[in-house]
């Protein structure tokens, strides 16, 4: 089955979101293959009444390009206000959880570590987290991928973000998933390496310059091409911004120090509460070992996707 294989398949969704996972609120196979023709065509009539932007990049004039849309969206129909992006609640435990999906026929086992953190609703600090994404887990230069793959080889794959949510949801907390993939018979020796960092981030400070220039490329990679660049001026403001956040954001990484990355993670991460996420063959993984991790929580597939 692709869930025992796919880091985001391993649905870490479901922990973090709960009831409201989108794997849970989406149709099943079932409900698709009743579908008819004449509903999908609804369900677009539906969507074509939905607040929307209508971009478009060529050489007719505006007033033609309006009578264009006129003549096949009529605007006037659009009544129903978009609620893009919304933000879902995130789950907190209080207490050291492992949730376990058994796959038996895997020899691999995907493993995620989630974290709530906190509220960071001032740009500055906000982009901090791309520092210390590319810092912690999200390059090949960064610590975990250096700690768990290159130096210890107990992972195929590895990485970790933390998410902020979108700008106009600045008050709600953000969220670490730190994900690797490994074999079975070294599912808790990869993961008491992945916990070690997490709960004690190293402090390298010769790492400081690499991760600063990965961000700076990142934002310069994303200046969009001339025929995108009035959508995504679009979804900036609709998220809050009035300028391009990639220019604040390489201005604000070229002042920080590694104090910057080291305040972020006692913030946020340093101590908080911890979820597990393991898909893998209980045959062989050490169990007892595993429950050393938190409350084992055994979860089957139909209570994950719908």
């Amino acid at each position: 089955m692709a869930f025992m294989i796919s880091a985001e398949n391993s649905n870490v969704r479901f922990w973090r979101h709960g009831d409201q996972s989108e794997f849970l609120n989406r149709l099943s196979l079932s409900e698709f293959q009743k579908l008819k023709g004449q509903d999908l065509v609804n369900e677009f009539k539906t969507f074509t009444r939905v607040q929307c932007d209508m971009h478009y990049c060529g050489n007719l004039d505006k007033e033609t390009v309006a009578a264009k849309i006129r003549k096949d969206l009529v605007p006037e129909e659009i009544t129903v206000a978009s609620q893009t992006p919304i933000y879902r609640e995130l789950q907190i435990s209080n207490i050291p959880t492992v949730y376990f999906m058994d796959a038996p026929k895997s020899s691999q086992s995907i493993i995620a570590e989630y974290i709530p953190g906190k509220v960071d609703p001032d740009r500055d600090s906000r982009y901090t987290t791309s520092l210390f994404n590319n810092y912690f887990g999200e390059s090949m230069s960064s610590i975990l991928f250096q700690q768990i793959r290159e130096f210890r080889s107990l992972a195929y794959s590895v990485n970790a973000k933390y998410s902020q949510p979108t700008y106009n949801h600045r008050d709600k907390k953000g969220q670490l998933v730190a994900r690797l993939s490994t074999q079975c018979d070294k599912t808790t020796d990869a993961m008491e390496v992945l916990d070690s960092l997490v709960g004690q981030m190293p402090v390298e400070a010769d790492r400081l310059e690499t991760a600063r220039q990965d961000v700076v490329n990142d934002a310069n990679n994303q200046y969009p091409s001339f025929r995108e660049r009035s959508s995504r001026i679009a979804s900036f403001k609709k998220v809050g911004y009035e300028i391009d956040p990639n220019k604040e954001l390489i201005e604000a990484v070229s002042d920080m120090k590694m104090t910057n990355i080291v305040d972020f993670y006692d913030r946020n991460i340093k101590g908080q509460p911890k979820t597990y996420i393991v898909v893998g063959n209980s045959k062989q993984i050490d169990m007892k070992k595993l429950a050393a991790f938190g409350k084992i929580v055994k979860v089957k597939p139909k209570e994950v996707f719908k």
